[in-house]
């Protein structure tokens, strides 16, 4: 990644067709398997993951997000309010960041990341999370009868 503008365009590219499916599957509950992530799940799973990375690169640190207090997957305006909401977050947080941070390492070792990776290898495993996600949730809207964006990225 050469800098946070084109990173951040990147992601904006992604992430509003990611907002785009959201807004277009209303079963939350539904399931296409024994054990998978319910589409509500999966939607809130897919923007707070993202919320989570750009706080890692904001702070240096990872912290694992307080689950105490889940929203209510089950109801889609729920769902759709916090995905929205969040994305603005992420967005913002992601704008703060300045080239030069993109270089700093991470001290972890971490199995998610692997060993010290940069703030710039963060968000690329950011992006590579939500784009894999964003996949399914077309899978999903697919197997629900929902209609689905022309485009898999916007441009």
């Amino acid at each position: 990644m050469k800098n946070v503008e084109q990173f951040l365009q990147r992601f904006i590219n992604h992430r509003s067709v990611t907002l785009e499916l959201i807004d277009c599957i209303e079963d939350v509950t539904f399931k296409p398997w024994e054990g998978a992530m319910s589409a509500g799940l999966l939607m809130l799973h897919t923007i707070g993951a993202s919320d989570f990375f750009a706080n890692i690169a904001i702070t240096g640190t990872i912290k694992r997000p307080d689950l105490s207090s889940s929203p209510d997957v089950s109801n889609i305006s729920v769902v759709r309010d916090l995905a929205h909401s969040l994305s603005d977050k992420t967005v913002n947080t992601l704008n703060s960041l300045s080239d030069e941070q993109l270089k700093t390492i991470i001290k972890t070792n971490n199995p998610i990341f692997g060993s010290n990776p940069t703030i710039a290898q963060i968000l690329d495993f950011m992006l590579e999370h939500e784009i894999h996600h964003k996949g399914q949730l077309f899978l999903y809207a697919r197997m629900t009868n929902s209609p689905v964006p022309k485009n898999f990225i916007a441009h």
